[in-house]
């Protein structure tokens, strides 16, 4: 299985999207449309930034989009979430797509920053005990991953490519 993540685009103050995070969208969806397989699923955080972002890359892509509230960023799934909680989240909900999505599809993530630190966690070998990584990842950044002989595999992480006539922010 191949999965697409990337973070939510620049927000404002109040947490939604900013018009520079829209146009990050935007452009991440037509390099998505142009560089994509079909056979893809669409999953999102069901926190409004990340859900902004996905409904923008869903007009692109002609996919539904799937709200997940595993997805979301750290201590706002429950109150007083502990770090091996929040990895535990993540790393179930890959292993749950592992488990049905066939080797040769694609699934991409619109989620945020923490789920990076967790899956270079996984990647190296240090798992879910304790936060090891902190993974700076821009607003709407492409990292691909691979799903191949029972691990998780980087392919890239923080592909900027869509965003070159685009203003970015700091992260």
């Amino acid at each position: 299985m191949h999965l697409y993540v990337t973070r939510h685009g620049h927000t404002t103050p109040d947490k939604h999207l900013s018009d520079v995070g829209k146009q990050q969208a935007h452009a991440l969806g037509a390099y998505l449309m142009e560089t994509l397989s079909n056979k893809m699923l669409l999953y999102s955080s069901d926190l409004v930034r990340a859900e902004q972002t996905a409904d923008i890359l869903s007009a692109y892509l002609d996919k539904r989009l799937r709200l997940n509230p595993l997805l979301r960023e750290y201590r706002t799934y429950k109150e007083q979430e502990e770090w091996v909680d929040f990895s535990q989240r993540i790393t179930d909900f890959l292993y749950s797509l592992v488990q049905v999505i066939p080797d040769h599809e694609s699934v991409l993530w619109v989620t945020h920053g923490g789920v990076f630190d967790v899956l270079m966690g996984l990647i190296s070998g240090v798992g879910i005990a304790g936060q090891a990584f902190v993974v700076l990842t821009h607003h709407t950044g492409l990292s691909h991953f691979e799903w191949r002989d029972e691990k998780l595999h980087m392919i890239y992480h923080d592909q900027l490519e869509h965003l070159a006539d685009v203003v970015l922010h700091t992260f």
